[in-house]
């Protein structure tokens, strides 16, 4: 989005500014009897330097049995 230099004019074009949503709809598909899911997310900038990490587990019924 090109925006503009002088703060004025910036205020005026961020409270015009509406972004694009894109929405995708995700299945999450509970385990079999006995067994335990195990789910990941991480977060990167593209550089390597720092980054981040999560992950859970979670039981037939989707409750969370541990989480980092």
């Amino acid at each position: 989005m090109p925006c503009s230099t002088k703060w004025s004019y910036m205020l005026i074009e961020w409270t015009r500014y509406r972004p694009k949503l894109k929405i995708k709809r995700v299945l999450w598909i509970f385990p079999s009897n006995g067994w335990v899911k195990y789910n990941t997310d991480r977060a990167s900038r593209g550089n390597l330097g720092r980054s981040s990490y999560a992950f859970c587990l979670r039981n037939n019924k989707g409750d969370v049995e541990y989480a980092e």
